[in-house]
């Protein structure tokens, strides 16, 4: 007695291979019509690629292995069907749309930030891609505050920026994923620490502590350098008076609290100016610690050197005040006071001070 073995399925049927997959194109008909109403016809012609590519695939194979060819079973124009119904509609669009529209724009407006919302429209063909671009506008870069996500550079934080930007009460989140994780590109410094140091045709970014930003041109650092420039000191915070004997050629130079300097001391600074220098000197004459508003180094300097040719002053009032809208009415109030004071006071009394 001889016993048959044969591939599964098991059950006889009359029916052949062409037939059920027929069957299987048949039924298939409706989610391809639902398809087309939908997504127009770019959905059909989806269709039609991947089939036409699936069965000039079997066919290949077959042809290749020395197999008699079964592209007439359909069973290769199902996969193909199958195949495409998985893809999205836009799967064969264009790279370039073939139009770029803003449909819509939101503006939000207060007194030190402008944001302006635009939805954008790209079409391709009969397929349109809709995105949403946020133009935020500052008086002072110090209000754009940022927040790492989960306070470390990580591709692995799954928590959304808008929650990370919320929990931190800052307008800008920033994850791994925005500086280009997986390919290993470019620069990022946050606070001091050193992120990622590599080559990169992109400009570069780094976020300062008080959330403010400083955009790096490609190709002004070398990349694998990164850690040397903070360690050797490339960016320094140094006290005044650790300035005298030194000349700062090829380098951005800031004083700050210069109000509370005495004149020998800005001279000290100001002529420690190099070649291709840049130095700024900022300060509040209005907090001056000295014992006299007049033994001011800033005060005296930009009577000296208002006017010559390569020195701009910038003197900010009320309407520059970034912080809480009160603090404008509450510095008015105090500079009336001290103005109706300073003219009930005598020279005498001045002096006396």
């Amino acid at each position: 007695m001889s016993q048959i073995v044969a591939a599964s399925p098991h059950v006889t049927t009359k029916n052949s291979t062409a037939v059920i997959m027929r069957d299987v194109l048949i039924a298939l008909c409706p989610a391809l019509i639902a398809g087309c109403v939908v997504f127009g016809l770019r959905a059909l012609l989806v269709v039609a690629v991947t089939t036409a590519a699936w069965i000039f695939f079997e066919w290949g194979y077959e042809k290749l292995c020395g197999k008699p060819s079964t592209i007439c079973d359909l069973s290769a124009a199902v996969t193909g069907v199958l195949l495409a119904l998985c893809l999205p509609v836009c799967a064969l669009a264009a790279t370039e749309p073939n139009a770029k529209t803003i449909e819509d724009t939101t503006t939000y407006e207060g007194d030190t930030i402008r944001i302006t919302i635009d939805q954008w429209c790209y079409a391709f063909n009969r397929t349109n891609l809709r995105f949403f671009v946020a133009n935020v506008y500052v008086s002072d870069p110090a209000q754009m505050q940022t927040a790492f996500a989960g306070e470390q550079y990580s591709k692995n934080n799954a928590e959304a920026t808008s929650a990370i930007a919320e929990r931190h009460n800052a307008i800008l989140a920033i994850n791994g994923d925005y500086y280009n994780y997986k390919d290993k590109n470019g620069l990022v410094i946050r606070n001091g620490v050193l992120y990622r140091d590599a080559a990169s045709s992109r400009d570069q970014l780094l976020v300062m502590r008080d959330g403010t930003f400083i955009a790096l041109p490609r190709g002004t650092y070398a990349a694998g350098e990164g850690q040397k420039y903070i360690d050797e000191g490339t960016v320094q915070i140094a006290p005044l008076a650790y300035m005298r004997g030194r000349t700062l050629d090829n380098a951005f130079v800031i004083l700050d609290e210069a109000q509370n300097t005495t004149l020998s001391q800005l001279k000290m600074f100001l002529t420690r100016m190099g070649r291709n220098a840049k130095f700024i000197v900022t300060g509040d004459i209005t907090q001056i610690d000295l014992p006299r508003r007049s033994d001011s180094g800033l005060v005296r300097a930009m009577e000296l050197l208002r006017g010559i040719d390569g020195i701009g002053i910038v003197e900010f009032d009320q309407r520059d005040i970034i912080r809480h809208r009160l603090v404008k009415h509450i510095v008015k109030a105090f500079e009336k006071e001290q103005e109706q004071t300073a003219g009930k006071e005598t020279p005498a009394t001045d002096e006396a001070r």
